[in-house]
């Protein structure tokens, strides 16, 4: 994570906070990636936040979003986070739109070649120049 970390640190991201379900993994993850990208304030918190377990219902959360109307990160788990994904893109939690990586409780040592999450459509790539060309489309 440390690493994702180093990649997320120069594109200055800016978040108002990075939730976290509270799980041991996704804490440590939360607060890594916290400390790589920007808030208005600064540095973004890891927040946990109640609501981000596995199975939880991605309603809430969606329309929490909706109302706070600001960037944020969430470090969650399967199946939420893919539920979550359909329901803010496409309005149904149904239905798969964006292909999660599972990472494991450790990082493999060779260099990862693939990204953690990318569009069915596979328009983004792991570099930079493939992250900033899927937001110009």
């Amino acid at each position: 994570m440390e690493k994702l970390a180093a990649f997320l640190k120069p594109l200055r991201l800016s978040v108002e906070a990075v939730w976290h379900s509270g799980k041991p993994r996704a804490a440590e993850t939360a607060v890594i990636l916290a400390g790589a990208v920007v808030s208005k304030a600064g540095r973004a918190d890891a927040v946990q936040r109640d609501g981000l377990s596995p199975n939880s219902s991605v309603e809430a959360v969606a329309k929490e979003l909706a109302i706070r109307g600001e960037d944020l990160m969430i470090v969650g788990h399967m199946p939420f986070l893919g539920k979550l994904a359909s329901l803010l893109v496409k309005g149904s939690p149904t239905g798969e739109v964006v292909a999660f990586r599972k990472t494991g409780n450790r990082l493999p040592r060779k260099r990862r070649t693939r990204p953690l999450a990318r569009p069915m459509d596979g328009r983004a790539g792991t570099s930079r120049e493939g992250i900033e060309a899927a937001g110009r489309s």
